[in-house]
């Protein structure tokens, strides 16, 4: 989506700011906060808030000068650490991680007049927060079934994010949501995805000023989905948008930002067992997500 939003005239396009996995200054500014943090608007979280700042300024960590000092930086340190440090679960030896990772070089703020866009799946319980730092808000819904087997497919090991500081007692249970039980992949990652898309429609129904949309809808018929986007988003069009929705047409996998349109609405029928559609409906229905 975000790629298709930045094939018009010319913008800074900021890829995922706040993923920890990625850049050190998203694992300094979530660092005690979880994987996916809570925080409202009234939070103070100063990194986190200059996180955002940088990424409204068009800051993007695939940028040079820094690039590859960021991408060893956060190699030196590893995954298990940067886990620990993002839940809260540290040691000393973390301690000592965090103080490596702020260290390395921050991207770049620009200084011009091109719009700006920013694409993040790590904010979904903080979502509020993050709209304070821009003019339009694009919130894009996905079948879970769909959602759930690419995760599968990907042999991702999914959280349960209301082990992670905040979930519980300030998403979980003010939703009236019972976790279901542990130890199963499929109802893991469904568990995962539900929590996440329910917060997403939750925020859509509190601001009507934000728009909403369907990932299957973009894939039916792209072109008038992404002209709402465009002309929500106050972003320019031109004849390069629809070269990008023909380039992105085509086989793709993993994380591979190109897929067939045509297949996309009903894939999960060919990629889930009875078994595991079955469970996931089960989750699906304790949420109210579809």
């Amino acid at each position: 989506m975000s790629e298709l939003l930045s094939a018009g005239e010319p913008v800074h396009s900021v890829h995922e700011p706040d993923n920890h996995r990625l850049w050190p200054s998203a694992v300094v500014a979530k660092a005690g906060r979880g994987r996916q943090p809570v925080i409202t608007p009234d939070d103070g979280a100063l990194q986190y808030r200059a996180l955002w700042v940088a990424a409204s300024q068009g800051a993007d960590n695939r940028a040079k000068p820094g690039f590859y000092v960021r991408k060893a930086a956060l190699k030196m340190v590893g995954t298990r650490v940067v886990d620990r440090l993002v839940t809260g679960t540290g040691s000393l030896r973390t301690e000592a991680a965090l103080h490596v990772l702020a260290a390395a070089p921050k991207p770049r703020p620009r200084h011009d007049d091109l719009p700006v866009v920013v694409k993040t799946v790590h904010a979904n319980f903080s979502l509020e927060f993050v709209a304070e730092h821009f003019d339009q808000v694009v919130l894009v819904r996905r079948d879970p079934r769909n959602a759930i087997a690419s995760w599968l497919g990907l042999g991702w090991q999914v959280h349960r994010y209301e082990d992670d500081p905040g979930v519980m007692e300030r998403v979980v249970e003010p939703a009236g949501l019972v976790p279901p039980e542990r130890g199963k992949a499929t109802i893991d990652a469904a568990w995962a995805y539900a929590l996440l898309d329910h917060r997403i429609e939750q925020m859509g129904r509190a601001h009507p000023d934000w728009l909403s949309v369907r990932h299957e809808d973009l894939c039916d018929d792209p072109l008038p989905v992404l002209e709402r986007l465009y002309d929500h988003a106050g972003l320019a069009w031109s004849t390069n948008v629809g070269a990008a929705v023909v380039a992105t047409d085509r086989e793709g996998s993993g994380y591979a930002t190109r897929r067939k349109r045509s297949e996309q609405r009903d894939r999960w029928k060919k990629r889930l067992t009875d078994d595991q559609v079955r469970l996931i409906d089960q989750v699906l229905e304790t949420t109210g997500v579809r």
